[in-house]
Formats: C-alpha cells, structure tokens, sequence
C-alpha cells in the first residue's frame, strides 16, 4: 500500500506536515474524514484539513486547552470558499451520522462533533471522544 492511501484523495492538505501527521489519527477520524470528503466532492465544495495532531508545545503556542488535536482525535476544516447553508448542512448531517462517535462538549456536556471557530481562520474543528485517542502519538 502507498503512504496515504487510505485517504479520500479528494481530501486537501494544508501543509504537508498536516498530512504527515493524519496517519497517526484514529481510524475512525480517517473514516469520517473520508465520507466527508466525498460528501464535499458530490457537492464541489472545497475540503481542506488545516490542522490534525498536534503537540503540547504547538497547543501552548496557539493557547489550545483541549487535548483532541494531540491525543489524534480532532481535526480542523476550512470553511473558506462555502456557503453559510452548505456549512450549516455539513454540520448537521455529520453531527447525526456520527453522534455515537462524537466528544462530549465540555460547555454543554453533550455529544459534539463538529464546532464551528469563527474568527481569523473561519473553520470547522472535528472531534470524536476520548475512547478513541491515540496514546501519545508524536510522542510529545
């Protein structure tokens, strides 16, 4: 098997260190990742994974508290170039499909797949719970 080929190869890589890095997330963040690149594809929207894991010492830099990027579990989406429905129905329809899979909130203590970070760098960050983290997978 190639490197990478069990990504969607719709799938856009911001850096090639964001791609690098996919291959030490969960297997069900592939699989997501995967249906939602072939959900944005049928629709010619743009998907565009900015950031996978991470380390402690890149979470210190940007202030990050939650461990989902560096425990392989979190990924974050641009939304640049959507339309505010089609994020809206991305949102929804993942959050539905994959409710028995996503983190719970720590605002609302429910299950959360998917939470819109609008600001500088507008995106949609992906998380799924904590049974599913990678133990130390940068070792960092």
């Amino acid at each position: 098997m190639k490197e990478f080929d069990y990504f969607h190869p719709y799938i856009q890589w911001k850096t090639p260190l964001v791609k690098e890095r996919a291959k030490y997330m969960s297997s069900q963040c592939v699989e997501i990742m995967n249906d939602q690149a072939a959900w944005c594809e049928d629709r010619k929207i743009p998907y565009l994974i900015t950031e996978t894991v991470t380390t402690l010492d890149e979470d210190r830099n940007l202030k990050r508290t939650s461990r989902t990027h560096r425990e392989g579990r979190a990924w974050d989406i641009s939304v640049r170039g959507w339309l505010e429905l089609a994020i809206e129905e991305f949102m929804r329809e993942f959050s539905k499909r994959f409710e028995h899979v996503a983190a719970v909130g720590g605002k609302t203590g429910k299950p959360e797949l998917i939470v819109r970070h609008v600001g500088s760098a507008d995106h949609m960050h992906v998380q799924i719970g904590k049974v599913f983290g990678v133990a130390n997978p940068l070792k960092s």
